[in-house]
């Protein structure tokens, strides 16, 4: 059990404590300065949130500032702080004059914002390296079997390289086909969609009370276009940020696999102290997310094959088109599949009857998702580096914040890479149990 002090009691310090308690931990919740009266009334009503508008675990030990005495501050396992920005300055001055000795975590405070902004200027960097080397643990089994074979290594790169380009032409291709699909629809499709969408709209502005002109057209009102030119320019614009993050991902995935760049040696370097620890958590890193991607893989493959046929079944516009879709955004963890449900669905309204046909395609849609993403995956998985929910979620806010799409895609393989780093040691081995999913397997 580990002694954690969260300070600051407002929505994110609070979520915090929650997953911490559940974990059997002991949990102080220490309010700002500001926050006085809302933490007499959480003691008044026995742990119920004002703000929050819900009960905290009764394990949670609610504090003012002026009551976070020495005894509190006594052998602390991690400190949290959850103030605003507003109040950073604040609680340095405060945390400066108890841990005077211990400057560790004012650093703390003030790196971590630092090397996240560098994570966000730097995308064109870190996207690729962080791709790149994911990509590089899925061909490093490959590289091992042509070394026991004796094929020098310039050859099995440039049969890697010639499966990167093979994957990508196909993706290529898969792309071309659907959007022929797309581009061959007849016009009286899209003024039936446009007709369609009209009426949902008018119906949820009469529902939610918005007001708008009579002679203001829907479509312009919600959806302003700029002119073809500019879109010309932003899509131009998109493929060329893809095209160069794909050949520097290529790149660096070319440095990985002749060890100019040896993450193993670097983890050893910089994290670890003996070469065992480093060669140990490199193989089950490289285990692990291996695992991921294959299980991950074939579940939005199937999931993808399951919308195309659902398409053609229910003979829906585009079933290409929606099962690469589906296939492609599933790799997004819980929000992906809830995504491309609701999108199918809301396309689906346009061609098929608003009564029994369209329920019972959403119904199939959804049992499909159900399927593969609520019950094989998890059992395909395992527990081995089941993480909750709540951590895959700020995960997923976290780096679809930091790196967009890209970043959305790789939370959960860095969330797992850091649950297993932060495991190999003593002082953080806790934040890897917080993370870790019930009944997750122990390393």
């Amino acid at each position: 059990m580990s002694k954690i002090v969260i300070i600051g009691a407002g929505a994110m310090g609070s979520a915090f404590a929650v997953p911490c308690a559940d974990n059997s931990n002991e949990v102080y919740l220490v309010g700002s300065f500001l926050e006085d009266k809302v933490i007499e009334e959480i003691n008044l009503k026995k742990n119920f949130h004002p703000i929050l508008k819900s009960q905290l675990p009764s394990s949670i030990k609610v504090k003012k500032f002026s009551e976070f005495n020495d005894e509190i501050k006594k052998d602390i396992d991690l400190l949290v702080v959850g103030v605003s920005s507003k109040g950073i300055e604040w609680i340095g001055e405060e945390l400066s004059k108890f841990y005077k000795e211990t400057t560790n975590i004012l650093l703390l405070i003030l790196v971590i914002p630092v090397v996240f902004y560098l994570l966000k200027v730097l995308d064109f960097i870190f996207i690729p390296l962080i791709a790149a080397m994911f990509i590089t643990l899925l061909f490093l089994p490959l590289m091992r079997w042509f070394k026991r074979k004796n094929i020098h290594k310039g050859f099995a790169i440039a049969a890697v390289v010639a499966i990167i380009f093979g994957v990508l032409k196909l993706a290529g291709e898969l792309i071309s086909l659907s959007s022929a699909e797309i581009l061959s629809a007849d016009n009286s499709f899209f003024e039936q969609a446009e007709l369609k969408i009209n009426d949902l709209i008018i119906t949820l502005e009469g529902f939610f009370g918005v007001k708008r002109g009579p002679d203001e057209n829907v479509m312009s009102y919600y959806f302003p276009n700029g002119g073809s030119l500019e879109n010309f320019g932003s899509t131009f614009k998109s493929l060329q940020s893809a095209l160069s993050t794909t050949l520097m991902t290529i790149f660096f995935v070319i440095l990985l696999l002749v060890e100019s760049i040896n993450f193993e040696k670097i983890m050893n370097r910089a994290i670890f102290k003996h070469r065992h620890a480093s060669v140990k958590t490199f193989a089950k890193i490289e285990k692990d997310i291996i695992k991921f991607v294959k299980v991950k893989f074939i579940v939005s493959l199937l999931t993808g094959i399951g919308f195309t046929l659902a398409c053609f079944a229910f003979d829906v516009s585009f079933p290409i088109f929606w099962g690469l879709f589906a296939f492609l955004i599933n790799f997004v963890q819980f929000i992906g599949s809830v995504i491309s449900v609701v999108l199918l669905s809301v396309f689906a309204l346009v061609e098929l009857d608003t009564t029994g046909t369209l329920a019972f395609f959403v119904v199939v849609i959804t049992g499909v998702q159900a399927v593969f993403g609520g019950i094989m995956e998890p059992v395909l998985m395992g527990r081995t580096f089941s993480v909750n929910v709540i951590t895959v979620l700020v995960m997923l806010m976290l780096w679809g914040f930091i790196w967009g799409i890209p970043g959305l895609i790789m939370s959960i393989p860095i969330t797992v890479f850091l649950r297993i780093i932060f495991d190999q040691f003593p002082e953080t081995e806790f934040i890897s149990k917080l993370m870790a999913g019930p009944g997750s397997k122990e390393s």
